[in-house]
């Protein structure tokens, strides 16, 4: 997509949202901000802020301008990696980010976007209980245990 619109589109801005994200109300503080690289804060599927750290930000929801997409050398995404090949040290939201403050951008946070999850809702004594999916719940205990403070 980046390439397209660096090759292909003339316009000045490009807005990607990911495919499990849910646009909220505040989500539209995003659009009215007006800097190279805006943001949305969102959470990841433990129930976490994510990319909370210095010039950190989560590309599920970013508005970018032509200007950094062209001041960035391809590729501007990957997964980063332990030498071994065994566990995953960045995402691509972290690569990007690191890449862009290389080029002297930076970003500023604006909205909130929603995430949307498998749970399975079920009754429970004081009505409905929504239980996570178990591939997903296990994925998200050995997370949490991996990454506690």
């Amino acid at each position: 997509m980046f390439k397209w619109f660096r090759d292909e589109c003339t316009l000045p801005w490009l807005l990607t949202i990911d495919d499990d994200m849910v646009p909220l109300s505040e989500t539209d503080e995003l659009v009215h901000k007006d800097a190279p690289i805006v943001a949305t804060r969102a959470w990841a599927k433990t129930g976490a802020e994510s990319h909370t750290g210095p010039g950190e930000f989560s590309m599920a929801c970013l508005k970018v301008h032509r200007s950094v997409v062209e001041a960035i050398e391809p590729p501007w995404f990957a997964f980063e990696y332990t030498d071994d090949g065994a566990a995953q040290t960045s995402c691509e939201c972290g690569y990007f980010a690191r890449k862009a403050r290389a080029a002297g951008f930076e970003c500023v946070h604006a909205g909130k976007i929603g995430h949307r999850i498998t749970v399975t809702v079920v009754p429970g004594e004081n009505g409905p209980e929504m239980i996570f999916d178990p591939a997903m719940a296990r994925i998200n205990k050995q997370f949490l245990s991996r990454n506690k403070p």
